[in-house]
């Protein structure tokens, strides 16, 4: 079995290590089109302080788990002997002038006393929502509802028949907030997004509907990780190609790669391990009608995050700094309503390690509501600005409607027409990277279980999402 593998990000990543588990003699290229690899994972080494000799890390894209729910990362990270330790999992929410500003901090539970420093219809409306929408997201009645739609209906029709179970301070200062600092909604539109891929983030992030989260940071960064993933795959002897750029022409009798626009590969099979966007570019021969339906369905959105350390970003009272601080910058309706920045000092520590509050302190921020002025922003070892630009996919109820289908269309899905197979955080879910590590599983069961019809049956993707 000859497989190639485009786009070498934790989903690429992921798909070849799990394909070397199960198929050690199976013949895996990975086609990376930049000089890294890790995708959104991006770690970096940073001046902070007066002394330029003062290095620290900051992780400016995906940055933390949940070893309670992140069951397969977890046993990956302990068996590449990754070490992770506990952060302080708070979070602030303020408005820029400070007229509303509240904290949750880690013993919060629903219904408890612990969380005092909240706005009372905050925590009501919080206390509902940990304890009814975990319940409500397994009920397929709500499959297509998006988060305005629920928290309409629930306005309506809940347990205790209570026009205000959602109140509108819950869903203004907290609810749609939180959901932006996802990344994975455009800055004006959290309320579209997919209720049920909402819940999905709170499930495995915030551990609703089980056991209370572990957030852990990777020492180091996330980069760590990957780079052990990385010398895992070295040793397995499976290939990674840098700064590729290819072309995929397939066919029911497997796929011709042109690479760097000069020669042709033949594989049995290709996963496409890129952004939709990326894989509808690139197949140049073999993409069917409903691939075709199924791939254009998934918007991106270009996201910046900065490692700086500019406080007017963070709340105005400073005893109110939480590891993240959720900057309400204006309402839904707005650009850039909502500003996530993590103070590195309290996120990369906890109380129970022996250099928690290091100084001095720095911060990351996830597109900022008002420009950081370059002074305050860090610089990496070589001297340029530690801002990293990335793409990410907007999930509401129509991609998760492709997202269905990528799978499961008439039995099967797209997946395996004309030997193209598709994975990444747009595949399942909101992207997490314990749903990257299922997609990535899915991906290989399917390329080892032939009796999928790989060849090209074109299926009917309007009558699936009607």
């Amino acid at each position: 079995m000859k497989i190639a593998i485009v786009g070498a990000g934790i989903s690429g990543l992921l798909t070849a290590y799990l394909l070397r588990k199960k198929q050690p003699n199976a013949s895996i290229i990975l086609f990376e089109k930049s000089d890294r690899v890790g995708g959104n994972v991006h770690t970096v080494d940073v001046a902070v302080g007066q002394s330029s000799n003062q290095i620290r890390w900051a992780d400016l894209g995906v940055n933390d788990f949940n070893v309670v729910t992140y069951k397969n990362i977890t046993a990956l990270m302990n068996e590449l002997e990754v070490t992770y330790k506990p952060i302080e999992d708070s979070v602030s929410y303020s408005t820029m002038d400070g007229t509303i500003s509240y904290v949750i901090d880690p013993d919060y539970q629903a219904g408890s006393d612990h969380a005092t420093t909240m706005l009372p219809l905050v925590q009501k409306g919080l206390d509902n929502f940990s304890k009814q929408a975990p319940i409500d997201c397994q009920d397929p009645a709500f499959s297509e509802f998006s988060i305005a739609d629920y928290i309409h209906y629930r306005n309506t029709y809940n347990p205790d028949n209570d026009p205000n179970f959602y109140p509108v301070e819950f869903v203004q200062y907290n609810l749609y907030p939180r959901i932006n600092g996802m990344y994975f909604v455009h800055d004006t539109m959290p309320s579209t997004m997919s209720f049920v891929a909402i819940m999905g983030y709170y499930s495995l992030q915030e551990g609703f509907g089980s056991a209370p989260p572990e957030r852990v940071y990777v020492e180091g960064g996330c980069q760590t990780w990957v780079n052990a993933l990385m010398d895992k795959l070295f040793q397995q002897n499976v290939a990674v190609v840098h700064n590729a750029q290819v072309q995929v022409f397939a066919s029911p009798d497997g796929v011709d790669l042109l690479i760097n626009h000069n020669s042709f590969e033949h594989f049995d099979a290709v996963v496409m391990a890129c952004h939709a966007s990326t894989a509808l570019k690139l197949i140049q021969q073999g993409i069917t009608n409903d691939i075709v339906n199924v791939l254009s369905q998934f918007d991106y959105y270009n996201s910046v995050a900065v490692a700086h350390t500019y406080a007017p970003l963070l709340p105005t009272e400073r005893n109110a700094w939480r590891t993240y601080n959720i900057l309400i910058h204006g309402d839904d309706t707005q650009l850039r309503p909502y500003t996530i920045s993590y103070i590195c000092n309290r996120h990369q520590n906890h109380v129970a390690n022996s250099d928690y509050g290091r100084n001095p302190e720095f911060f990351v921020t996830l597109n900022p509501a008002i420009p950081i002025p370059d002074s305050y922003v860090l610089k990496q070892a070589d001297g340029t600005p530690a801002v990293t630009h990335f793409t990410h996919n907007i999930v509401n109820v129509e991609t998760l409607k492709a997202q269905r289908f990528l799978w499961s269309g008439y039995g099967t899905g797209i997946q395996g027409q004309n030997n193209l197979y598709f994975t990444g955080g747009w595949t399942l879910g909101t992207g997490l990277h314990e749903e990257c590590y299922q997609s990535a599983e899915r991906i290989v069961n399917r390329l080892l279980d032939r009796s999928f019809n790989h060849k090209c049956i074109e299926l009917n993707f309007s009558q699936v999402t009607a």
